[in-house]
């Protein structure tokens, strides 16, 4: 039941970044969602940085703690990098590697109108400890191209194009 504690000790609903307004009324949210969002999930053993067109941030900082502060955050779960960002801004994407290894990377975008659903995969990405990736998932670039820094010195040495690209109707009704 909801706000009851279980085995997952979530003892209050989701949790996220603060108060949330479709919390306030929840059916009237799910009946007339934002116009777009966009949503991100990593495939280890990364940590992702969101940052939207004036800087906000989303993800760890320095200190140790959480930014979530572009406007729409939705959900944000810092232990998985799992974002969903209620958002027409253009996202930049900060992925960090916490180790050597392979990382995967898929990001989306929902519209409406025109009721679209853009999802965005990157497989295989090998990397060190160092490397940093970052994508642009803004207009500017509309083929999604990835610039990789293996070394972290701020030097790109690789251009990753995604796996794949799906563009979904999303049925209206």
């Amino acid at each position: 039941l909801w706000g009851t504690r279980s085995a997952f000790e979530h003892i209050n609903g989701p949790t996220g970044p603060g108060k949330k307004k479709q919390w306030d009324n929840p059916i009237s949210f799910a009946n007339n969602p934002a116009e777009t969002d966009a949503y991100a999930c990593p495939f280890s053993p990364v940590k992702v940085h969101v940052y939207d067109s004036l800087g906000n941030h989303i993800g760890p900082n320095e200190t140790g703690g959480i930014d979530s502060n572009i406007p729409g955050v939705y959900l944000y779960d810092p232990d998985n990098d799992i974002f969903i960002i209620e958002t027409s801004d253009d996202l930049t994407f900060k992925i960090k590697a916490t180790a050597s290894g392979e990382f995967g990377f898929t990001f989306g975008i929902r519209q409406k109108p025109p009721s679209t659903e853009t999802t965005v995969t990157y497989n295989g990405i090998s990397i060190t400890e160092k490397t940093v990736a970052t994508l642009n998932a803004g207009s500017n670039n509309p083929d999604y191209q990835m610039e990789i820094d293996m070394e972290g010195d701020g030097s790109i040495d690789l251009i990753k194009t995604p796996d794949n690209i799906t563009v979904t109707q999303i049925p209206v009704g």
